[in-house]
């Protein structure tokens, strides 16, 4: 199965131990923003992570479209 990349909102008190609950859940290439209360990684199951303590959120991290160019009917001036 494809691994799916995601961003984990986390409970700052417990940020440690929630770390290390999703890599026992399964989650790779773990990156850690704590002073944001984030993690992002990658994992097959992201409905895995919904059950640890800690863990208030989970969300796909697909990349952002690129903004569009709208041209002024001005040409800009």
């Amino acid at each position: 199965m494809p691994t799916q990349r995601v961003l984990v909102a986390v409970m700052e008190r417990h940020f440690d131990a929630t770390v290390t609950a999703m890599r026992a859940a399964g989650m790779t290439n773990i990156r850690e923003y704590e002073e944001l209360g984030v993690v992002a990684g990658e994992i097959v199951n992201p409905d895995a992570l919904v059950g640890i303590p800690g863990v208030m959120g989970v969300e796909s991290a697909r990349p952002m479209p690129a903004p569009r160019t709208v041209r002024r009917s001005d040409g800009g001036r």
